[in-house]
């Protein structure tokens, strides 16, 4: 497969397409965003405030590039908002990595390249992720930058493929801290592809990772330095947990079904299935009936087990399985002790399964061109699904949320909400939008734990009260009768009970009412817990505007 020229005056043509096509496919990703920004509401809101200090351990370089591209912006006299720049930096590493992907399956001498590129931008993650301004997508970019030079590396210098390997893969850790997760599989390049002895294949299979990590770990404690000012060895471990926001990793029976969940959910859009299975294990029944998305988990298994099967057999190619392999365990492991049905914990394995796949197709019945059906039917299949299935009017909903609370509330005010009815979908925007902060009790006992959850909400109201603000709650956590003895899924999930939320905000008809389309708000009348009667529980109470 040739490459196209960008050099003489065709060259110059090519690559005015080449850009062009790079340009339109960050802004559709961008514009395709399902309004899911992840980290990136903290970091703009960071970066509009001027505060690039202190630095998350966990993504230590996306707060100063999002605040260096806003600075570069103000140079050329061009106002650009600090969310958007980090979404157009996420979105070209993800166009990037597409790039990427398609070399690295041209020196894979891959029958199917054209279609991976086209597979990896359609995927889940890339659809949601990749216009997000989060930081996954371009630790993912530099990730696949490394496997590329390794891989190409044959007709080239060993000892400069180490360095620019070590410099991308540091560089990939430093957006993200999980790009450790990528290391393994560029310990595998030289075993499954280099021609070399075995012994200098072990020799540059541990130079690669130990110049990512000496760079990595040189940058981190750079980062360290400049953020804290107690530079102590114990400290060090403090600033490096911080990143994971006080979420324990261990090892659980629920853990181990969110892995392959969040493998495949990676892939493909699976709609509601993850919170039904969820709410099916903890004996809260099904309410969502997710006929569709069953049909392709269990499709999805027995393509995996059709491949170990062909594996066996010798059809899929072993150079690609072993690659694939050493990019799964790692992060499978990982997945299997915290967090693993989200769909960023799997972004490195993604592109190899997607090289998989196009192997697969090209081994088997489909010749030519036909082994691209599978990735164009898997294509169609996330593209579709998410434009159907997300919220039609999920901007116009959070535009009028910010429209009604900015004109009704006044500035700094606090917006108690509950992660079941009002997601971070929704209220993490928010925060960036109106200035007011969306509280949210799952996200707060997930991150601090259910234990003094009530002292937490009280403080924080009082803080909010103390800048001017004034706290409403949504209407649904003050619904449930206190006394409701049913257990539901945000305790099966170790977050407060809805009984005690409800005993928490004790039900009282009046105050101000905000209304924004299908959300109510109602204002809270606020008394310090030291001037008000204790029920018989010892549990906080607030009163709506008693």
């Amino acid at each position: 497969m040739k490459s196209i020229p960008l050099v003489g005056a065709d060259g110059i043509d090519n690559a005015l397409s080449f850009a062009a096509l790079i340009g339109c496919t960050t802004a559709l990703l961008i514009a395709v965003n399902p309004h899911w920004y992840g980290d990136a509401t903290w970091y703009a809101i960071a970066i509009h405030s001027g505060e690039l200090l202190p630095l998350d351990a966990g993504h230590l370089l996306w707060r100063p590039v999002g605040a260096f591209a806003v600075s570069v912006a103000t140079l050329f006299s061009f106002s650009l908002d600090p969310l958007l720049a980090l979404q157009i930096i996420s979105a070209f590493s993800t166009v990037l990595s597409s790039i990427f992907l398609y070399e690295i399956a041209i020196a894979l001498q891959l029958k199917a390249a054209p279609a991976i590129p086209v597979a990896y931008l359609l995927s889940h993650f890339s659809l949601v992720y990749g216009g997000s301004g989060s930081s996954y997508s371009t630790s993912v970019m530099f990730h696949l930058l490394a496997v590329k030079w390794c891989l190409q590396s044959e007709a080239t210098s060993k000892a400069r493929t180490i360095v620019f390997c070590g410099i991308a893969s540091a560089l990939s850790l430093s957006f993200w801290g999980l790009g450790i997760l990528g290391i393994p599989l560029l310990m595998a390049i030289p075993f499954v592809s280099w021609k070399n002895s075995i012994q200098t294949k072990f020799m540059y299979s541990m130079a690669i990772p130990f110049s990512a990590m000496s760079l990595f770990g040189a940058t981190l404690i750079i980062g360290f330095l400049t953020t804290e000012s107690n530079t102590t060895f114990a400290n060090f471990f403090v600033w490096l947990r911080s990143s994971g926001h006080g979420i324990p990793a261990e090892l659980s029976l629920l853990n181990l079904l969110r892995a392959p969940l969040g493998l495949i959910q990676s892939v493909l859009y699976l709609g509601d299935l993850g919170t039904a299975l969820k709410s099916f294990i903890s004996g809260g029944g099904n309410q969502y009936g997710p006929v569709l998305p069953i049909v392709l988990l269990v499709s999805f298994f027995l393509y995996f087990g059709g491949v170990f099967i062909l594996q066996w057999n010798g059809i899929v190619s072993s150079k690609l399985f072993l690659l694939f392999i050493a990019s799964l365990a790692p992060s499978f492991l990982f997945g299997a002790l915290w967090q693993g049905s989200d769909i960023e914990r799997f972004c490195f394995v993604l592109p190899y399964f997607l090289l998989l796949l196009a192997d697969l197709s090209a081994r088997s019945f489909l010749k030519g061109y036909l082994s691209v059906i599978p990735a164009i039917a898997f294509c169609l299949w996330n593209f579709t699904s998410i434009a159907v299935t997300y919220e039609q009017d999920h901007e116009e909903l959070i535009t009028e949320i910010a429209k009604q609370t900015t004109l009704s509330a006044p500035p700094k005010s606090i917006f108690v909400v509950t992660g079941q009815d009002f997601g971070p979908r929704i209220w993490a925007p928010l925060h960036y939008l109106t200035g007011h902060t969306f509280y949210s009790l799952l996200y707060d006992s997930q991150v601090e734990g259910v234990a003094g959850w009530q002292n937490r909400l009280e403080q924080t109201i009082k803080q909010h009260l103390e800048a001017g603000g004034k706290p409403y709650v949504l209407d649904s956590l003050y619904s449930v009768k206190p006394e409701s003895p049913k257990p539901t899924l945000t305790e099966a999930d170790n977050h407060p009970s809805e009984g005690d939320i409800a005993m928490f905000f004790h039900h009282s008809n009046g105050g101000q009412k905000i209304v924004a389309k299908r959300y109510h708000f109602r204002e809270l009348a606020y008394r310090d817990s030291r001037n008000r009667q204790q029920d018989n529980s010892n549990k906080r109470t607030f009163d709506i505007n008693e």
